[in-house]
């Protein structure tokens, strides 16, 4: 999520030079941000990080996994 409003951030920033993103190294951890984040946070287009086009954030929490997951 904080990844999300990173990269808002820094394309409303005109003297951005470089916007630094967690590395996260298996693709189970990277299918459950994406499952958390109802889409992928980090999508890439033509080289750049692409900025989801929905309201906010462009992200809608997926409830029922936080609930699983905080028991």
């Amino acid at each position: 999520m904080a990844s999300a409003a990173a990269l808002h951030l820094a394309a409303s920033l005109p003297n951005l030079f470089i916007q630094e993103v967690p590395a996260v190294l298996d693709n189970a951890a990277r299918q459950f941000r994406d499952e958390l984040a109802g889409a992928p946070v980090e999508s890439v287009k033509d080289g750049y990080f692409a900025l989801s086009l929905q309201p906010g954030l462009g992200l809608k929490v997926n409830e029922s996994l936080v609930r699983r997951h905080a028991q």
